[in-house]
């Protein structure tokens, strides 16, 4: 009787109050693991937005950095949202998106420097942004052709300003972070390029006395 006794006292559940203590020992470590899981996949788009958009940016800054170089003169609109540039015409045809679609025209050394195509029908392109797009609008004089490129999006802010007394083109793109806001994150997401354009190469080297540009 009293072995039997003890088997039944061994197979006795759990009393009210230990399964409500179980219970919200599980629910508490469910709620850390459910909040682990949310941060760390909030941290992963964080991470992976911020790497795409650094690289849309560095894909901006090259388009610049690109043109400025080739640019015949630079104008700077709009208290520096708007950078006007005038190019030579290197190409006798480009596509709906501006690409050149023909092998580069041989140039002509005029005074020392190479002329392509007409000098009097130059290249306008102009850097903009429309919204959060960065856009870069190409006119071909000699054709009357207008097109449109879309450079990168996700944009919040695209400065041009002169610096080095005139001498130097800076350019400021800055990104709109989208799972984490304020002015600190905002401000590590700009990323600037400065260059000089053929014209002011010149101008440096005549005044250094034909040294290169920095």
């Amino acid at each position: 009787m009293t072995a039997l006794r003890s088997r039944r006292l061994c197979r006795r559940g759990f009393t009210l109050v230990e399964a409500l203590v179980g219970l919200a020992a599980s629910a508490s470590l469910m709620a850390a693991i459910v909040a682990s899981s949310v941060t760390l996949q909030r941290s992963f788009f964080w991470s992976a937005d911020y790497s795409a958009q650094s690289l849309a940016e560095l894909r901006s800054l090259d388009f610049v950095t690109r043109d400025v170089r080739g640019a015949r003169s630079v104008s700077i609109f709009s208290s520096g949202e708007v950078l006007a540039l005038e190019l030579p015409d290197a190409y006798t045809s480009y596509d709906a998106q501006g690409n050149p679609t023909s092998a580069p025209v041989t140039p002509v050394i005029v005074r020392g420097q190479p002329e392509y195509g007409d000098p009097t029908q130059p290249l306008l392109v102009t850097y903009y942004r429309d919204g959060d797009s960065l856009i870069r609008q190409l006119f071909v004089s000699a054709s009357a052709q207008n097109s449109e490129l879309v450079i990168a999006t996700g944009i919040k802010s695209f400065q041009a300003q002169f610096v080095g007394g005139g001498n130097l083109v800076r350019t400021t793109v800055t990104f709109q972070p989208r799972y984490r806001q304020d002015a600190e994150c905002e401000a590590r997401t700009a990323m600037s390029a400065t260059v000089a354009s053929r014209p002011m190469r010149m101008k440096y080297d005549d005044s250094s006395g034909g040294g290169g540009a920095p």
